[in-house]
């Protein structure tokens, strides 16, 4: 169960912000191998940090199997250590989204906030920093919650870039701590490196009638091999002149 340090100003936390997060690193903990302590909420005369505001809390993630904490702050060269921080992120902002709307809107990750330039700057890839900075227009240079890490953030701190929720290979990897992590709304399908532009746009099979005639239009021909080598397809089509473009 998720702990709270005692001796820390929690009830001038944002509470619905704190339900959010104790409700998903229940989950979290149920669903990975670590368990998630609190140990700063809110500090009173920290200028323009948000835990000044009481809409900022910190985390630390223990290995079960080891009882070692997980260094927390601007980690250099430990994709492991990120990784699980940011599977932490990842399903926090999915849960959020989908039981508290407005905490999920404005939910920023220390682990985004960028090094890039300077790695030592205070508050930089900060792993273990929540905090609803969103609802003061507050955003995140070194990466978001959709696309992951920047590659120039990633390459500050020797980590591999992506690994965000729209990123459907590392939500494959991420799933079981993730629980109810989802992808965000609207993202987009990665495109095909290897994609063609067609000059003539939109193709579509000729109907049964068509086939065999000469007709003015242009014939697109795609031969491809099978991943062995050794078979051919082929698909033919006729294409429209005025459809708009699509890729292949």
């Amino acid at each position: 169960m998720a702990t709270f340090q005692a001796g820390k100003n929690w009830k001038d936390v944002d509470q619905k912000f704190l339900e959010t997060l104790k409700a998903y690193a229940e989950k979290f903990e149920a669903n990975s191998g670590y368990d998630v302590s609190f140990y700063s909420g809110y500090r009173p005369g920290s200028g323009q940090s948000e835990h000044g505001h009481g809409e900022a809390v910190d985390i630390r993630l223990t290995d079960r199997n080891t009882g070692q904490a997980l260094p927390n702050y601007q980690v250099h060269g430990n994709p492991e250590v990120t990784r699980a921080y940011q599977s932490f992120a990842n399903g926090l902002k999915g849960y959020a989204d989908q039981n508290a709307p407005e905490i999920g809107q404005n939910l920023r990750w220390g682990g985004y906030f960028s090094g890039v330039g300077n790695p030592s700057k205070y508050g930089a890839m900060d792993l273990m920093h929540f905090d609803l900075g969103g609802r003061r227009g507050m955003g995140m240079l070194g990466g978001d919650f959709q696309h992951g890490f920047t590659p120039a953030q990633a390459r500050t701190y020797g980590i591999q870039p992506g690994g965000g929720m729209g990123d459907t290979a590392s939500l494959m990897k991420q799933q079981g701590a993730q629980g109810s992590a989802q992808p965000v709304a609207g993202a987009q399908p990665i495109p095909n490196p290897q994609a063609r532009r067609r000059l003539r746009g939109t193709c579509r099979t000729p109907a049964p009638w068509a086939r065999g005639w000469v007709l003015p239009c242009v014939l697109w021909i795609r031969v491809g091999w099978g991943s062995t080598g050794r078979r051919r397809r082929a698909s033919w089509a006729i294409c429209s002149r005025r459809a708009s473009p699509t890729y292949a």
